[in-house]
């Protein structure tokens, strides 16, 4: 009688379905969690990358100097802006 005692309840098929609907809830909530969170840094980026490109207005110039020193090359470009 004593291992009668010891043993684990059987779960319904009805209650393993809802343990399993439960762990589904909680892996879409995480998605829905992450997707708004790709949104803002997606947001952010396009902010950065449109910031930078109305930086640059001009793609062509006129060199006018050219520098070398211990971490590689600078050039100096005039630009009509």
């Amino acid at each position: 009688m004593a291992e009668s005692e010891n043993k684990r309840p059987r779960r319904t098929p009805q209650e393993r379905a809802a343990e399993v609907d439960g762990k589904i809830a909680k892996i879409d909530q995480s998605i829905k969690e992450l997707e708004s969170k790709k949104e803002s840094v997606v947001a952010e980026y396009d902010a950065k990358i449109t910031a930078a490109r109305d930086r640059i207005k001009s793609k062509t110039g006129i060199v006018k100097e050219v520098r070398e020193n211990s971490r590689g090359f600078y050039v100096i470009v005039d630009f009509d802006e």
